[in-house]
């Protein structure tokens, strides 16, 4: 797999939030908006390298194989970020699916994080996810 270096952060992130979104139950706008305000506002990624991430050149070719390939690339601290966002959204719902807990544990072994990181990455994402109150409006839109 070949990807440029600088939106290697970008492309990793935005195929490993589109994997855990789509595993989800409801795949909703808000947890898109999250995904994309996490990646600004904690990942650091600027809006021009996500949208370049996602170009059909860029990301069209690479699969979830070459998503944890490139996760096992990550240090510790990005890697607890990743995850932290990750589970973010899986928990914006209130709840977890198979597939997400399934998502969760491969992103897992592929950053090699332990379980305590794991469960400080958990932690936090619940405390981001009931931040951002995405439960709250896709229950509402549920209705």
């Amino acid at each position: 797999m070949t990807c440029p270096e600088e939106l290697k952060l970008p492309v990793v992130w935005n195929l490993s939030a589109r994997a855990m979104i789509s595993a989800g139950r409801n795949v909703r706008n808000a947890r898109q908006a999250a995904s994309g305000l996490y990646a600004q506002g904690i990942l650091g990624i600027s809006e021009e390298d996500c949208r370049n991430a996602k170009a059909p050149e860029v990301i069209d070719h690479l699969t979830l194989v070459d998503c944890l390939s490139l996760l096992s690339e990550c240090d510790t601290e990005m890697g607890e970020k990743l995850m932290t966002g990750l589970m973010m959204l899986a928990y914006s719902d209130g709840h977890m699916t198979a597939l997400e807990v399934r998502w969760a544990s491969m992103v897992c072994e592929a950053l090699e994080l332990s379980s305590d990181e794991f469960q400080k990455c958990a932690v936090n994402a619940r405390v981001i996810a009931t931040m951002l109150a995405v439960r709250g409006e896709e229950q509402e839109a549920a209705s």
